[in-house]
């Protein structure tokens, strides 16, 4: 977690990591993960949160490089195996193997250097901690996920705009239906729901409008790309399909996104949201009697990876 949050990485990778967890029997959970990227800058330059590709990440060091600057802050247990021996055994046959003189002279060729890529120091870094954010509160009460890194408004709080699939949401956006401010939301996009899709297009769509571009939110129990950029807050749990709050959002209902606060708020009254409660009806069992039919009975929650448990 240490090292995705340094390199300015994706929220998906908080569910593989998640996964894997769940299937080592380690203990994992969202609180966890947003402490761990709030101790961490961003330590390299790299797209989409920096200014490079990454196919000359490798030049400037690479992975090993990011490692050594996480252990030097204490964020990275250079004693911990690998298939190679312990990581500080890897990092020093890295280091046999490594030539930085000549890795310096192929990026000074085209007028770059080391440090445009990784930054040379921890107190030097291209981004603050908290690159990744984990978000609780009424519309999330066991969290969602915000990559924070190219986010400028930092608090939201908008008129919910309910979608329920991501074609409606872009025909909507290319209408003109949905106006700055808006909070656009798409429940039923989860491991159960609909086997948690990544919404790239719709939040890119976001992004390219002139008069949307950081001014709408987007809220889903679905998951976004690590190209995101504006309030796309994902993976919320308990997603709707299994009763999370989501079911309970309508057109027009005040939401509040505090990224500062770590905060994901369906503003409405307690006593409305029960009778919203009551009347809801848990969505028909899948149909079909394969392998999809089978994830999406059994399938696990965002925050325990989204894998499914084969025992039912």
């Amino acid at each position: 977690m240490a090292l995705l949050a340094a390199l300015g990485g994706s929220t998906n990778a908080v569910l593989h990591l998640a996964a894997l967890a769940r299937e080592l029997g380690t203990p994992f959970d969202l609180r966890g993960v947003d402490r761990v990227a709030a101790r961490v800058p961003r330590l390299v330059n790299l797209r989409p949160a920096g200014a490079h590709p990454t196919d000359r990440f490798h030049l400037a060091g690479g992975v090993p490089a990011v490692v050594e600057l996480l252990a030097g802050l204490g964020l990275f247990d250079l004693e911990a195996r690998t298939v190679l021996g312990s990581w500080g055994e890897a990092l020093d046959g890295w280091r046999r193997l490594d030539d930085p003189d000549r890795r310096n002279a192929i990026l000074a060729a085209d007028g770059e250097s080391l440090d445009n890529y990784v930054s040379p120091s921890p107190d030097a870094p291209f981004g603050p901690p908290g690159g990744i954010r984990v978000l609780f509160g009424s519309l999330a009460p066991r969290g969602a996920v915000v990559k924070a890194a190219e986010v400028e408004r930092m608090r939201f709080q908008g008129p919910a705009r309910v979608f329920g699939s991501e074609s409606a949401a872009l025909d909507a956006v290319a209408d003109g239906m949905v106006n700055p401010g808006d909070v656009v939301v798409l429940p039923h996009q989860g491991p159960r729901g609909a086997g948690m899709p990544e919404f790239f297009y719709l939040s890119a769509a976001i992004r390219e409008h002139p008069a949307l571009s950081g001014e709408v939110a987007l809220v889903t129990d679905g998951r976004f790309s690590g190209a995101t950029a504006g309030p796309c807050v994902g993976q919320v749990c308990p997603e709707a399909a299994a009763g999370g709050p989501l079911v309970l959002v309508r057109e027009g209902d005040t939401i509040l996104v505090d990224l500062e606060e770590r905060r994901l708020e369906l503003l409405v009254d307690s006593s409305e949201l029960e009778r919203r409660r009551v009347a809801w009806t848990p969505p028909s069992p899948a149909e079909g009697s394969g392998l999809l039919a089978l994830y999406r009975k059994s399938a696990l929650q965002a925050d325990e990876g989204g894998g499914f448990d084969a025992r039912g």
